[in-house]
């Protein structure tokens, strides 16, 4: 509750947060480079993300594919970012049993500020 004086500010409490991967192929990694955005599924209207914890300990994009239910290419390359917990949909867990979610709208890398895995193509 505000008090007499106070002013609202918008909250930049980091727990508003949440750190989640996209995982894409190299030539998709580099359309998303390019553009500087992640576009959503035209299938769908969302942009699916899961949580690092959902692949830790996997090191094959095979193991990590798996989990996730996605291709093996797109088990390559992954761009990590924070987003706003509200903003994410709640989506069934992959078929390997990774929770995910779902952004519906595009993620705009300038305004997420987050980082590509590996740093360089390899």
């Amino acid at each position: 509750m505000l008090t007499n004086g106070e002013v609202p500010t918008e909250s930049t409490d980091a727990s508003e947060l949440k750190t989640v991967r996209h995982y894409t192929t190299w030539e998709g990694r580099a359309g998303i480079t390019r553009t500087g955005g992640i576009n959503p599924s035209r299938d769908t209207g969302l942009v699916y993300v899961t949580e690092p914890s959902q692949v830790e300990g996997l090191t094959t994009p095979e193991e990590i594919a798996n989990r996730l239910g996605i291709s093996s290419e797109k088990g390559v390359t992954y761009y990590e970012f924070q987003y706003p917990s509200e903003k994410l949909v709640d989506l069934p867990l992959t078929s390997g049993g990774a929770i995910q979610f779902g952004i519906k709208e595009p993620v705009v890398l300038v305004d997420v500020g987050g980082i590509w895995w590996p740093v360089v193509e390899g």
